[in-house]
């Protein structure tokens, strides 16, 4: 959020973020989304070094100047390669690397195809390598360069593939019969972030794709897009857990952010119609709606982590099972 907007995005996107109900959930778990959130967002800040670096600083000569010019891919390759070893469904991040590049083609009048060419398949061999050193169990080995497919993990693979289309008819697969293909969207929405959050994440990823087409300010663009794609991937599976969604909760914050920030440093009127509003109340309007979501994603999450404070339910049900119903062996 720093790199791509201002300190203000992103203080409120950190604080967005710290205060957000699923990934507070699922650090409590300890499950794979969260370290692969960790990775996947050093992907996509990765991402931002190289869409928004001075196109001079491409062309200083010598060591310095290809460190300069390549190290970015570098960081991309090595933290996409840690997202995918934590969880396969972050190689969808590896996007963001040609449509940053497209970005800067638009961008730039001495862009080199060849040499862009060049670069991305350099971090794609980077998270290659990446990916063979932090997930050993996708190869056979036991040799470092033996890089044959491991069947077993490949086909554990295929079977959970197969287990979230509901080709399988097993117990846990029953819950998701008739599910609307709003439920995903829904539950992110409401239980996710809370509906202050969610509501002003939608408008702000509208008002950045309106910017995109009509101001044709196209730095937006790789994670507008890439949000969108992986929404549509995930949310609408026959499997749409709440968790297969956590890669986007980052990014609603800092889009999130970004639109609070506009209304806060508003700097035109606005007119609508007959109305005119200037852009002192636009500001001050920007100012309360900021503190409101989060003061209300706060309470939001406050109010959900309170369940932790008390024992779990199946641990109290035995225990009081231990103390009132008599067995041949008590056990206590």
């Amino acid at each position: 959020a720093y790199k791509l907007y201002n300190q203000r995005v992103a203080l409120i996107a950190a604080a967005l973020y710290a205060f957000a109900v699923l990934p507070i959930q699922q650090a409590h778990f300890m499950t794979v989304d969260t370290f692969t959130n960790t990775f996947g967002m050093l992907t996509v800040l990765a991402a931002v070094n190289i869409l928004t670096k001075d196109p001079d600083e491409r062309e200083i000569a010598g060591i310095c100047g290809l460190w300069k010019c390549w190290s970015a891919y570098l960081f991309f390759g090595i933290a996409l390669g840690m997202a995918t070893a934590s969880k396969i469904n972050a190689v969808s991040l590896a996007l963001l690397l040609p449509l940053v590049e497209l970005v800067r083609f638009n961008r730039e009048d001495k862009f080199k195809v060849g040499s862009a060419i060049l670069k991305v398949g350099f971090a794609g061999a980077i998270s290659f390598l990446t990916f063979r050193v932090l997930q050993p169990y996708a190869f056979t080995g036991p040799g470092f360069f033996n890089l044959a497919i491991n069947q077993d993990w490949w086909m554990g693979l295929r079977n959970l593939q197969t287990m979230s289309t509901g080709e399988v008819d097993f117990p846990p697969a029953l819950q998701w019969i008739r599910r609307p293909a709003s439920f995903a969207f829904k539950n992110l929405m409401v239980w996710g972030v809370g509906l202050p959050w969610g509501i002003s994440s939608v408008l702000s990823w509208i008002a950045q794709v309106w910017q995109i087409i009509k101001k044709r300010k196209l730095d937006h663009a790789p994670i507008c897009l890439w949000m969108l794609l992986y929404f549509l991937w995930q949310g609408l599976a026959w499997v749409s857990s709440m968790r297969y969604l956590l890669l986007l909760y980052p990014l609603m914050a800092v889009i999130t952010a970004w639109g609070l920030e506009q209304l806060i440093s508003r700097r035109e009127e606005l007119r609508i119609a007959t109305i005119r509003l200037s852009s002192l109340v636009i500001s001050r309007v920007g100012i309360v709606v900021t503190a409101l979501v989060l003061l209300s994603t706060a309470l939001w999450a406050f109010a959900f982590t309170r369940i932790y404070t008390e024992p779990v339910t199946r641990v109290q049900a035995s225990e009081w099972i231990y103390e009132n119903l008599e067995a041949p062996i008590n056990l206590k």
